[in-house]
């Protein structure tokens, strides 16, 4: 029955981690993502009272969703951020973070995205020749930095150096960890540049002339996997080929980091 002005309300709190520092610094991707959690969260709970919320108020509501795990779990580490953030900077009447001792539920899927093979990605070639726009998006996962969709659809000439080489930085974690990707364009992709007709600020762009959206050209590129009859490949799972293709290949461990943006 709290009125919707109360600042001990967990709305309240949500949104005071949202003008913070740890928020606003996070990508823009996962910023929508986070955000959205929040609204669904404080649409049901947010006049409970932030300060009393336990580990117990914690689970129940995550076992609320137990039928879809992973959104389960977005929904605690939502939570966890913004008590980390009400801990850090002394909200009034947090002592603790409540969701510390929450687990996340396992996955429905333990063994995560199927990761392609070599002979997968022989087969995929085979269906899509050089100089489709299918053949250019798989060489450019491949050996465009071992790219992740977020950074297939940002590629472009622009990011091709006067000497040659390809040269970005990495979109996932860019503001906290930013890593650059700055490799000799291999012959595999240089071949598929060449014969593929390209956007102006992107190679790959959709039917309308426009480059894609991550989301869009996942979906895009698994439609082109499954002409080739391969049902459950992604664009998840394309690093871990990538590696693999680069290592048979004869590359040393740090020439596979280089090129695929690994730290470790």
């Amino acid at each position: 029955n709290t009125k919707r002005d109360d600042k001990l309300a967990l709305y309240h709190l949500s949104n005071e981690y949202r003008m913070s520092p740890a928020f606003k610094t996070l990508a823009q991707s996962t910023r929508t993502v986070r955000a959205n959690t929040l609204d669904r969260l404080c649409e049901a709970y947010g006049d409970f009272p932030y300060a009393t919320l336990t580990a117990e108020a914690v689970m129940k509501i995550r076992n609320a969703k137990m039928e879809t795990p992973e959104a389960a779990n977005t929904i605690v580490k939502a939570l966890r951020q913004v008590y980390r953030h009400a801990v850090e900077y002394n909200i009034e009447g947090i002592t603790h973070d409540p969701t510390r001792e929450v687990k996340l539920l396992p996955s429905k899927n333990p063994d995560g995205f199927h990761a392609w093979t070599i002979d997968e990605v022989a087969q995929y070639r085979e269906r899509h020749p050089i100089g489709s726009k299918a053949r250019l998006a798989l060489e450019l996962c491949l050996f465009g930095g071992c790219a992740r969709r977020s950074d297939l659809v940002r590629l472009g000439r622009q990011h091709i150096t006067r000497d040659g080489r390809l040269r970005y930085t990495q979109q996932k974690n860019r503001h906290k960890k930013p890593i650059e990707v700055d490799i000799p364009i291999l012959p595999e992709l240089h071949e598929a540049i060449d014969a593929t007709p390209t956007g102006d600020m992107t190679f790959l762009i959709t039917e309308f002339n426009l480059p894609f959206s991550a989301k869009g050209f996942g979906n895009w590129f698994k439609k082109r996997a499954r002409e080739a009859g391969l049902e459950e490949c992604s664009t998840h799972g394309m690093r871990k080929v990538g590696a693999e293709i680069l290592a048979e290949s004869g590359c040393t461990d740090h020439e596979i980091m280089a090129i695929g943006g690994w730290t470790t």
